[in-house]
């Protein structure tokens, strides 16, 4: 199925894809864990098995509520240190 990627926060080597409001975003949870206490915690947490309808290109959906603009500011202010 299709879905709408952001287009510059998709990293083709991503490990977990974040979608808010019908927005994906491929990104890293190592770096994701490292640089935000709510994401370490968040990915810490024990996650029901994955079955393939809740996987894009193999990596786990993370569904948030937040507005995707906040969310890419956050995502670009964790990658690039702002």
């Amino acid at each position: 199925p299709a879905f709408e990627r952001h287009p510059e926060l998709w990293f083709s080597d991503g490990s977990v894809v974040l979608k808010a409001q019908g927005i994906h975003f491929r990104v890293h949870k190592t770096q994701m864990a490292r640089r935000s206490l709510f994401f370490r915690d968040l990915f810490s947490l024990p996650q029901p098995l994955e079955s393939e309808d809740k996987l894009i290109e193999g990596c786990p959906v993370v569904e948030l509520y937040d507005d995707p603009t906040d969310l890419a500011n956050l995502l670009v202010a964790i990658y690039d240190g702002l």
